[in-house]
């Protein structure tokens, strides 16, 4: 038995055993837990917890998928994916063509270069920048269909 110091005065775990009587007039013996925080009760069935837990990613790994979702969360990265999809280019044909300042544009590129999303390579003074991996542009799409855009 767990020492009750170590759970908070309003917070209640405990386990039991549920009998479900199902339209067969059969008895189902199912574990469940039941959390009580204050006056409020919820009972949740251990095998869909476990289940769960097995299958929701670690931290590290959400953190990492945070932080690639991230880099779509502004709209000129956007517009800057959505041109490389279609075509390699350089800083300034990008600023260029999406009408925004070549310092942002560069800044924006440093960013979805740090987030893995774009390459670049040098031919002499130019850089020339493409979308790194062909399933962003599919990200892309799904947000698309997604919206019903």
């Amino acid at each position: 038995m767990i020492g009750t110091a170590l759970i908070p005065p309003l917070f209640f775990l405990t386990f039991y055993y549920h009998m479900i009587n199902i339209s067969t007039k059969l008895l189902i013996l199912s574990k469940y837990f039941c959390i009580r925080i204050g006056h409020m009760e919820t009972l949740l069935d251990c095998d869909i917890v476990e289940t769960v837990k097995k299958y929701v990613p670690r931290n590290a790994t959400l953190h990492l998928l945070s932080e690639f979702f991230a880099a779509f969360s502004d709209a000129t990265r956007a517009k800057i994916i959505c041109a490389l999809s279609i075509s390699e280019m350089c800083v300034g044909d990008l600023a260029s063509i999406l009408n925004i300042n070549q310092t942002t544009c560069s800044h924006q590129l440093r960013l979805l270069k740090a987030a893995d999303i774009v390459n670049q390579r040098r031919d002499g003074k130019i850089i020339y920048y493409s979308v790194k991996n062909r399933k962003i542009e599919d990200v892309l799409m799904a947000g698309v269909e997604f919206l019903n855009l």
